[in-house]
């Protein structure tokens, strides 16, 4: 068994080292799960087309199995490398849609053939066996000594899946491996869904209360239909089916991102409504440093942006309210935004990123202008301050309260709390009140369009919302 670590993949501005950790972390517990099978399992620092024509002139190679994943630009270039090489060496390459995914019909569809009902589909993959193999029927070919030698030169560097020093995963939550996968997916179906619903928006308490499953899914230790049947087949008490209906509900709307971005893999480079082209066309890196600084003086975004930095998650919410803040407070182009992003977020999967930092840069039109405050979010999501606290202790003495809009201290309760804004803690980077009227007016001019109207309804088409 190989796993080919493609240069194409490592070398992506979306990638960081803290992703290869993960890998590797996983690829030695596969490791040690085939131990007592003796099967040897290799890992090259090549791409896949490489690795396939090093094996040509050994092997036969009938059939080619892969997955059909919903993948960015430089991965679709690389399958389409594959099926050239099948096609050149007559190699059968069949492709199995990946979590349900229904692949993007480039042909026209014959006439009077109505188009494949993707939530259909999508829960017909649900309830499907999943397959079991038989490990110990497997027979792996003797390797000749020349073959064996060509692949010891792709060897990866001693320091491949080493994280950077800024990366302390919180583990136990953020443990590798498909073994780490089933027992999160265990201990959350036990007890700690009791307060997922509650919880999911917590800045603090969605730390422990969620799956933290997502990197797993990316990474593919388990699949959505493992912690499906998983949850069909457990005996749940009636007090926890409210949060598990919450729970696959999430999982939809996962699996819906993964669908657009099948059909709309432009998403990546593209605002999916093409009315918003023309704003945000200057870029300010000083002011992206200030936000990866964690120095906006907004509490709740300066306090995430640290957590993310140090344990590469944070959830939704967060993710969606720094985002939001990049695009219409900062009024910054989310494409070179993202790419930082993606490599601090360990759990990064394109087709939700792009998605999401779409839908908070308010450039679908299918969601109503969405402009958040970070104070009044701090308020709803940190109202004791324990999150701000934790990752700001400049707030250490701050009452909770007040943890996330400190302009509203007085001068002597700055003094009283330790905490002066403008010395101990930056005054805030932008006006709110001016940041928020500059951004809805301006995305107000555009979806009032009649050319914009029409574009939206012509999306909201393509692949209605599901019912969550």
């Amino acid at each position: 068994m190989v796993y080919c670590a493609a240069p194409s993949q490592t070398q992506h501005p979306t990638w960081s080292s803290r992703h290869s950790w993960f890998v590797h972390q996983s690829v030695i517990d596969i490791q040690l799960q085939l131990k007592p099978l003796k099967l040897p399992f290799w890992v090259q620092e090549l791409e896949f087309i490489q690795f396939l024509e090093l094996l040509q002139p050994w092997f036969q190679i009938n059939t080619i199995y892969t997955h059909y994943f919903a993948v960015m630009q430089h991965s679709r270039k690389a399958l389409n490398e594959v099926e050239q090489f099948c096609t050149q060496h007559h190699i059968t390459l069949t492709q199995l849609p990946h979590n349900g995914l229904l692949p993007n019909q480039s042909a026209p569809l014959p006439p009077g053939q109505p188009a494949p009902n993707w939530l259909e589909h999508f829960k017909n993959h649900l309830k499907q066996p999943l397959f079991n193999p038989n490990l110990n029927l497997i027979q792996t070919p003797h390797l000749p000594a020349p073959l064996t030698q060509q692949l010891h030169q792709y060897t990866p560097a001693k320091n491949w899946g080493k994280p950077d020093k800024t990366f302390k995963p919180d583990l136990p939550f953020l443990q590798p491996g498909a073994t780490h996968a089933q027992h999160l997916l265990h201990t959350f179906l036990q007890h700690r869904a009791s307060g997922y619903k509650k919880n999911q928006t917590s800045a603090h308490l969605s730390q422990t209360s969620g799956s933290r499953l997502s990197a797993h899914l990316t990474f593919g230790n388990i699949s959505l239909k493992q912690i499906w049947q998983q949850i069909r087949l457990q005996n749940t008490p009636k007090a926890l089916q409210p949060a598990l209906t919450a729970f696959k509900s999430n999982l939809l709307r996962r699996a819906y991102a993964l669908q657009l971005f099948e059909m709309h893999p432009q998403l990546e480079y593209q605002n999916f409504n093409y009315a918003v082209n023309g704003i945000r066309l200057k870029w300010n890196q000083d002011v992206f440093d200030t936000l990866l600084a964690a120095q906006t003086g907004f509490p709740l975004i300066d306090a995430a942006m640290r957590c993310l930095i140090q344990t590469g998650f944070i959830n939704h919410r967060l993710r969606t309210l720094v985002m939001a803040f990049i695009t219409n407070h900062l009024w910054l182009d989310w494409r070179k935004a993202t790419p930082v992003l993606a490599q601090l977020m360990t759990d990064f999967e394109p087709a939700l990123f792009f998605w999401h930092t779409q839908t908070a840069a308010n450039c679908t039109g299918l969601e109503p202008i969405f402009l958040p405050d970070p104070a009044a979010e701090a308020k709803l999501t940190d109202k004791t301050g324990i999150f701000i606290k934790q990752w700001l202790p400049v707030f250490a003495h701050t009452p909770g309260g007040l943890c996330g809009n400190p302009a509203l201290m007085s001068a002597l309760e700055q003094q009283l709390y330790h905490l002066e804004i403008g010395k101990h803690y930056p005054k805030p980077m932008v006006n709110l009140t001016t940041t928020t009227q500059y951004a809805l007016a301006n995305l107000q001019r555009i979806y009032q369009k009649n050319l914009a109207k029409k574009e939206t309804a012509r999306l909201a088409s393509v692949l209605p919302l599901p019912a969550f």
